[in-house]
């Protein structure tokens, strides 16, 4: 008994009415299979490379924000320590006020360099800032060879700092 259950386990189960050559899948079914898996790979692929885009505009918009919060705190930390800031109507090139006022401003447009007011560049904030004398006109200072004009005893100067926005076409970011 032993002997026939045995051999009934290790035999494979064949029905009467099928033949060895009915087995398996057909070439119909192995392609419909094919086609199913490469759409559903299609589409995890779309969804990875949708995926990565996005993140990679976040992360540039990120690094973005976080060039412009750096600009800005180094813009206002300049903007602490100026001297006298000029508004918009003296940035602007026309003059405000009497010639007597101490307010008085003949237009800061006209005094600028031609870079900073011509080919699309427009001055948005100008101000003096005081700034150390450089190493050389300080030993020179030092030395008792002063140079005629410099501020030997304040040991500083003022400096005119300009931000401005260029418009014109460039091909620097291209």
């Amino acid at each position: 008994m032993m002997k026939l259950l045995l051999k009934t386990l290790s035999s494979p189960a064949q029905s009467g009415n099928q033949s060895a050559s009915d087995k398996g899948f057909t070439l119909i079914e192995l392609l419909i299979v094919v086609l199913i898996a490469g759409g559903i790979i299609s589409g995890l692929m779309f969804l990875v490379v949708e995926l990565l885009t996005a993140d990679q505009r976040e992360a540039s918009r990120n690094q973005t924000q976080q060039e412009m919060q750096l600009a800005m705190d180094y813009i206002s930390a300049e903007l602490r320590e100026a001297v006298y800031v000029y508004d918009e109507t003296c940035l602007s090139g026309t003059a405000s006020g009497n010639v007597t006022d101490v307010t008085y401003c003949p237009g800061l447009l006209n005094h600028l360099p031609e870079f900073l007011s011509t080919g699309g560049s427009t001055p948005i904030l100008a101000f003096w800032k005081q700034e150390p004398l450089q190493t050389a006109i300080r030993d020179a200072c030092g030395n008792g060879s002063e140079i005629a004009g410099t501020p030997c005893i304040a040991g500083h100067a003022y400096a005119l700092v300009v931000y401005s926005t260029d418009t014109g076409d460039s091909d620097i970011w291209d």
